[in-house]
């Protein structure tokens, strides 16, 4: 008895509450699947994919990614993405040697959302994720 009261009484909980705490239970937002880079060498071409994705999330293509870097990439050193796309690209010709350390940031929004739903603040800018951002620090060795 006591373990059907206590079932009871979650889910009364998780239907009675906001939905922040229903969409939590599965620990879903954006992570990055790239552990590290791989080391760059002076005067050569670079190129090397760093990629995102969401926990849990079976269609995570459909979400909108955007990147951003805070520190600084070596000298020719360039980051570019397709639009919104969970892939990107580290490309360029470096030209000075050094550990170059970055923290690179993700930021996913739901791309069903219309200005509509924007300028009213009527929806769901998270698309039901758990959280929409992480960051990870990067370091890249160019000898």
């Amino acid at each position: 008895m006591k373990k059907l009261l206590f079932l009871l009484s979650i889910c009364v909980w998780l239907t009675s509450c906001d939905s922040d705490a229903y969409k939590c239970l599965d620990l879903d937002g954006p992570r990055f699947a790239t552990p590290s880079i791989d080391s760059a060498y002076v005067g050569e071409e670079y190129e090397n994919e760093i990629v995102a994705f969401i926990k849990r999330e079976p269609d995570d293509d459909a979400f909108h990614y955007h990147f951003y870097i805070e520190g600084e990439l070596p000298e020719g050193i360039y980051i570019e993405q397709e639009y919104h796309s969970r892939y990107l690209q580290l490309k360029g010709t470096p030209t000075t040697a050094g550990e170059y350390k970055f923290i690179l940031h993700v930021e996913v929004s739901d791309p069903t959302t219309t200005w509509n739903e924007i300028y009213y603040d009527d929806y769901d800018e998270d698309g039901g994720l758990c959280y929409t951002s992480e960051e990870k620090s990067y370091s890249l060795i160019v000898e």
